[in-house]
């Protein structure tokens, strides 16, 4: 009964938390690319990047509205789309795209540090950062549950290798 009792009340908080983690909006691609697709044709593959593989579109817009863009590069893991980069240069850009975001995505609900604002959903992910240093900064748009699969994924091969040492 206790057992029975205590997985009642832990769906009932799931599912009460779960407004919580979501934001209006949620992305569920970029610019045509669903999450979860494969590589298309056109793209060219970039590099190997943190347990992904990237790509780059030769002919892809360089701009978001009237933020001007310098690459964009598409992760995939395990041949699905994960994520989405756009990097960029300048204050202003950082400014424009918080705008841009905002508009989208309503208000973050995370707290804001120095030039870094996330939106956290159950589908989809959102991050802007700017490092003032080096004027530059990114914004990355990806796949809530991918991304959760591929850390599940990374740990679990890394207890693997640690299985053999004790």
């Amino acid at each position: 009964m206790k057992l029975k009792l205590t997985i009642l009340l832990l769906c009932s908080l799931a599912l009460l938390a779960a407004p919580a983690l979501a934001f209006q909006n949620e992305p569920e691609g970029f610019r045509g690319l669903k999450w979860g697709d494969p590589p298309t044709e056109e793209m060219e593959y970039f590099m190997e990047l943190a347990g992904t593989d990237a790509y780059l579109l030769p002919d892809d817009k360089m701009a978001l509205g009237n933020v001007a863009l310098y690459m964009v590069v598409y992760t995939f893991y395990e041949n699905q789309f994960l994520e989405v980069g756009l990097y960029f240069k300048s204050e202003d850009n950082y400014d424009l795209l918080q705008t841009i975001c905002e508009g989208r995505y309503g208000e973050d609900e995370m707290d804001e540090s120095f030039y870094e604002i996330t939106w956290q959903g159950q589908k989809g992910f959102v991050f802007l950062n700017y490092d003032y240093v080096e004027e530059k900064g990114y914004l990355v748009l990806g796949n809530s549950i991918l991304s959760l699969k591929k850390t599940a994924d990374e740990k679990e091969k890394e207890a693997e290798k640690a299985a053999g040492d004790f």
